[in-house]
C-alpha cells in the first residue's frame, strides 16, 4: 500500500525508461499501405518502431536529453499524444506486465534507498 504513495520515485523510472527503454524497438506487420515523408510502405511489410528515437524526439519532448522526472506530472501530460511514451509498447500489444514491473522497480530502489 505504500508504493502507491512513491510518486516522485514513479516519475524518476518513467524519466529513466524514457531515457534508456527497456526495448530498444517494436515491430508491426502493416495492414495497409502507409506513405512516410513521400515514401510508400506497402502491406504487410514489418517496420522498427525505434522507442529511443521516439523517446528523445525534440518535437515530441523538450530538452529531450535531459533527465527531468517533472516531465510526467500529469498537467505536463494532458496535451502529449498517449504514443509519444511507449517503453513496454503500446494499444492492444502492450505488455501485460507492465504493471507489475513497474511496482518492482519501485520496490527494490525504495529498498536501496531505505
Amino acid at each position: 500500500s505504500d508504493i502507491s504513495k512513491l510518486n516522485y520515485l514513479a516519475l524518476c523510472i518513467k524519466e529513466a525508461m524514457r531515457l534508456y527503454p527497456p526495448a530498444p524497438f517494436l515491430q508491426r506487420r502493416l495492414k495497409e499501405d502507409v506513405t512516410i515523408e513521400g515514401h510508400r510502405i506497402p502491406s504487410g511489410n514489418i517496420i522498427n518502431i525505434a522507442i529511443v528515437h521516439l523517446h528523445r524526439n525534440p518535437d515530441v519532448w523538450d530538452q529531450p536529453h535531459d533527465f527531468i522526472p517533472e516531465r510526467f506530472l500529469s498537467t505536463n501530460l494532458k496535451d502529449k499524444d498517449s504514443f509519444s511514451f511507449i517503453p513496454f509498447s503500446a494499444g492492444s500489444r502492450n505488455c501485460i506486465g507492465q504493471n507489475f514491473a513497474l511496482n518492482e522497480e519501485k520496490v527494490l530502489i525504495a529498498r536501496l534507498l531505505r
